[in-house]
């Protein structure tokens, strides 16, 4: 960096201090005290901090080493399971609530032997290296235990030492306004009952908030310390659209030189004409069809958030099945996510009248209503939902697409998942889009204004 840059003034952040800094995009109230807490798997040998946030700096006021490390042991317990590590940790979440408790416990009474949170200290505690607790855990034959009694277990214990660390914090230190950032808090379960804790006033989440925010966080490190911890000009992040997009044009273009194995019949909408693309998918969706969408900047971070996703209906369970047949090859117990109009969060989600959740990046109860008209876009089994809450001003051509779904069928909200073959990442260019809808079942592609339709 030195030499390529050599006037440069250059600072090294350390990395749980990047994480806190990231969380600081997304605050609402830049003048407000706030508790920071991070936690992840490990980076610079810590996997977790406790952080004051006020008067536009942060001050560190505990570390957590990495042999005590929250996230290894998770992840552990991934490997265990036969999944991959620093991947599959949202399947084990996802498999947790199909356990019995009372098996369940049993996995979560045992670990937490191992590792907890000390409230004197204000550390955490761990009897074993957890940089070697796959080891551990199969030498204390943890592998006796059935798959979702280990989801289960380590799922509690998370939520448990989160919620232990937060509450002990709130009360040291005299401050119920959170944040939180690094990897362990994509735990969306767990970010749920912490936000639900009767001691914690507000929640701010770090929206992908894994190692992908280290260089928000580096970023808002250098502003504050060029404008001398003055914050006032640094606007809150509202949307997540930051990455790259494309002209019909250029669509237009990549259509014709895609070779099709099969015909396809291509329509172009005019955005200022009768029949906008908008208004034919959500049309598309309330006949029950299953729709690609591509439009306009793609979305950064770990969620698909209407720019480069998989839409259906949501009232009609059957889709579950069909998406995973056509493209997604989900495991059985994982949920889809709901895009919903902010407007009609209330109708759908318990507590959400004072808390906006555009990210995807916490669960929440849900209604009856919910249970009927959602159902599909809901966890399987405990009938959570982890919603995109959208509103106009940051998103209004996905808007205007829920909303004529809403017109055409009276629900609010629509089934959203990633668009990708089993594996693969998201699409970023529209090539990818056309090929990931060659390759699939999916019957329609909404690219940019184009709408691609196999016969």
């Amino acid at each position: 960096m030195k030499k390529e840059f050599p006037q440069a003034e250059i600072f090294n952040v350390p990395h749980h201090l990047s994480h806190a800094w990231a969380s600081v995009l997304f605050f609402d109230d830049k003048k407000k005290r706030r508790l920071i807490l991070t936690l992840d798997g490990e980076g610079d040998a810590l996997c977790g901090s406790i952080n004051l946030f006020e008067n536009g700096d942060i001050k560190v006021l505990h570390n957590f080493s990495n042999i005590n490390s929250l996230g290894l042991l998770y992840a552990s317990v991934v490997d265990l399971l036969g999944m991959q590590r620093n991947e599959h940790e949202f399947k084990v979440m996802g498999l947790a609530p199909y356990a019995k408790p009372s098996s369940g416990d049993k996995v979560y009474n045992e670990l937490k032997k191992i590792l907890w949170f000390d409230d004197e200290k204000m550390n955490l505690v761990s009897t074993i290296d957890m940089r070697r607790a796959t080891q551990y855990l199969i030498a204390q034959e943890f592998f006796k235990y059935r798959f979702d009694s280990l989801a289960y277990g380590i799922q509690k214990l998370t939520e448990e030492i989160i919620k232990e660390i937060a509450r002990v914090s709130i009360k040291k230190y005299n401050c119920a306004d959170l944040a939180l950032g690094g990897g362990v808090f994509m735990n969306v379960k767990a970010n749920q009952y912490l936000r639900e804790m009767p001691e914690v006033q507000s929640l701010e989440i770090t929206p992908s908030a894994g190692d992908e925010s280290i260089a928000l966080g580096n970023a808002v490190y250098g502003y504050a310390k060029e404008n001398g911890h003055n914050l006032a000009g640094l606007k809150r992040v509202t949307n997540l659209y930051l990455g790259s997009s494309h002209t019909d044009t250029d669509i237009k273009q990549a259509i014709d030189a895609y070779q099709f194995t099969m015909p396809v019949e291509v329509t172009y909408y005019d955005p200022e004409g009768p029949v906008t693309i908008e208004y034919k998918v959500a049309e598309l969706l309330a006949q029950n069809s299953v729709v690609g969408r591509f439009k306009g900047r793609a979305e950064w971070g770990a969620r698909a958030l209407g720019n480069r996703s998989i839409l259906a209906n949501p009232k009609s369970r059957d889709n579950v099945k069909l998406i995973n047949e056509m493209i997604k090859g989900r495991d059985f117990w994982m949920p889809f996510a709901t895009s919903m109009l902010y407007e009609r969060r209330n109708d759908y989600l318990v507590d959400a009248e004072n808390y906006l959740a555009p990210f995807m990046a916490i669960t929440f109860n849900t209604k009856p209503k919910a249970h009927t008209e959602l159902i599909a876009a809901l966890h399987p089994y405990d009938l959570t939902s982890r919603p995109q809450m959208v509103q106009k001003e940051t998103n209004p051509e996905y808007h205007a697409l829920i909303s004529h779904f809403e017109q055409l069928t009276g629900i609010g909200g629509i089934l959203n998942t990633s668009f990708n073959l089993h594996g693969e990442p998201n699409v970023e260019k529209p090539e990818d889009a056309l090929r990931t809808f060659a390759l699939s079942g999916l019957p329609y592609l909404a690219i940019g204004n184009y709408l691609v339709g196999k016969k």
